[in-house]
């Protein structure tokens, strides 16, 4: 009785989580500015997530709360070229640049972008084609002089 009562158990778990959707491949969360995941703390390091299909996209933010500037690196490995990578800044004073794109293919990434304290820069994964496999996000602050 004991067995059937874990066998049942078990494959009411196994149900769960197999219908379950991914948070990170969910529309509705991450997909704009305003739902932007926070990278922190920092080093946001080698981070898998996957884009569920053409209409979603994977935002993601880091705001400089130091006294200090930083450097921040981004990069993304995709699973297939069809992946974009794209930035935007909100300065201090609240204005917001437009997105600007990474290049490479399938390894994207941003170097050396500068933010002052209190700035934030936001980050856009998207793909024209995604799979379910996964990408691997990093994001890295450093102190500049």
């Amino acid at each position: 009785m004991k067995f059937k009562k874990l066998f049942i158990v078990a494959v009411a778990m196994i149900c769960m989580m197999a219908f379950g959707q991914s948070a990170f491949g969910a529309h509705g969360i991450y997909d704009s500015k305003e739902t932007a995941g926070m990278l922190f703390p920092l080093p946001f390091d080698d981070r898998q997530l996957y884009i569920s299909d053409s209409s979603d996209a994977d935002w993601y933010v880091y705001t400089n709360n130091t006294s200090t500037p930083k450097s921040l690196y981004a990069s993304v490995t995709a699973p297939n070229a069809s992946y974009s990578l794209e930035g935007s800044f909100k300065y201090v004073s609240g204005f917001e640049s437009g997105l600007f794109r990474a290049n490479g293919l399938t390894f994207l990434s941003f170097n050396n972008i500068r933010l002052l304290p209190g700035e934030s820069f936001y980050l856009k994964i998207s793909a024209s084609d995604p799979t379910m496999d996964l990408y691997n996000l990093t994001v890295i602050a450093n102190e500049t002089i």
